[in-house]
């Protein structure tokens, strides 16, 4: 198990001196995929540098299978050698004049005691086999793939059996299509092997798909943490909701909270919303409605309205083929909301709609942003 207590990183060269990592504490089990998620600059790499001992803490602790390797209060600082992690960086890091068997060879060559060459070729052969480039073990660097050297990395990481991998957004450099293949691979992979990894990305579909846990990070602050279902549908903040699962943010004023279901109708700029309500909000509270665009379902523009709650004249415009469905806006007077449409039914724009926010997919926040 890794531990994080209380982590806090400062770049004290920096102006106005702000924290990159605050207070973050982690618990990540062994063996499992755990996702670092949040925007540029938000502070995940620098946790992932902190684990691995790139980077000094100014405090807090870090653990690995019970042993600390960082202590802030004792002064204990493992080098990163001394930690047994794998880490494959965002740019890859391989080296362009040698072979891929040198470049997988490179970590055991320098380890002392010194393996045996029999030892140090059985152990490459093994990692290449794991990542399937054992038939390209001769070929130098410079002519691979870009999904090929990203493969290479991941060997390198793993020649010398670590018990963390450490992956800084290795899938970024590659295209759209090859992305997705070594979500899939890269997925296989570390399950296959059991090995405990943290991985680092600001890609939502990223984490969603790899992750067993996912921590959210926000100007160096974990705002949630939790599987990956439980982060996109009950988003804990408006900034988790807008990052995660790209929801439409509706302000709006409970009026009712009737019953102990927690049934509630709210007001918003485009009508009433009868919906759940979570503990700790009540009549007369402001608040944000979340509301994906696959929580609006869309009606023929004559279907009855009648002043229910949840129904609304809407013109959509502004349509954007995704292939799988297709985006449109969705206006209610002043106020926009992103829905989804069914790609194979053509429809004429602007095209007035009534659109229907399905209750049970609504998420209530307290309005505090």
């Amino acid at each position: 198990m890794l531990v994080l207590r209380h982590l806090t990183k400062t770049y004290h060269g920096a102006r106005p001196v702000v924290p990159s990592v605050r207070d973050v504490s982690l618990e990540i089990p062994r063996g499992s995929f755990f996702t670092l998620l949040g925007p540029s600059g938000c502070g995940k790499t620098t946790i992932l540098h902190c684990i691995a001992g790139l980077e000094t803490p100014d405090s807090g602790d870090i653990e690995i299978d019970g042993v600390a390797v960082f202590s802030g209060a004792s002064g204990c600082n493992e080098p990163p050698h001394r930690r047994r992690l794998g880490m494959v960086f965002q740019s890859y890091a391989i080296w362009p004049h040698m072979s891929v068997f040198d470049n997988v060879a490179f970590p055991l060559q320098q380890q002392r005691p010194r393996l045996a060459a029999r030892d140090i070729k059985a152990r490459v052969m093994t990692a290449l086999s794991l990542v399937r480039l054992e038939a390209v073990a001769d070929k130098l660097a410079p002519f691979l793939s870009g999904g090929q050297q990203q493969r290479v990395a991941l060997a390198r990481a793993l020649v010398h059996e670590p018990r963390l991998l450490l992956l800084d957004e290795p899938l970024s450099n590659l295209d759209a299509k090859l992305r997705e293949e070594m979500r899939v691979e890269l997925g296989r992979l570390v399950r296959q092997l059991g090995i405990t990894t943290i991985f680092v990305t600001h890609d939502q579909a990223e984490a969603l798909t790899m992750s067993d846990r996912i921590a959210l990070i926000d100007a160096g602050r974990v705002v949630q943490q939790g599987a990956p279902h439980d982060i996109y549908y009950r988003p804990n903040s408006t900034f988790a909701a807008r990052f995660v699962c790209g929801g439409n943010i509706v302000p709006g004023t409970v009026v009712s909270a009737p019953d102990m279901q927690r049934q509630a109708e709210i007001d918003t700029p485009f009508g009433r919303v009868a919906c759940a309500l979570p503990t700790g909000i009540n009549a007369g509270d402001d608040v944000n409605l979340v509301v994906r665009p696959d929580s609006l379902r869309v009606c023929n523009g004559d279907a009855p309205v009648d002043g229910r709650p949840n129904f609304f004249h809407v013109d959509i415009s502004d349509v954007s083929f995704m292939g799988d469905f297709i985006e449109g806006i969705a206006l209610s007077g002043s106020t926009a909301l992103r829905v989804r449409l069914d790609p194979h039914v053509q429809v004429q724009m602007p095209h007035a709609a009534v659109v229907e926010v399905i209750a049970q997919r609504c998420v209530v926040l307290p309005r505090k942003e």
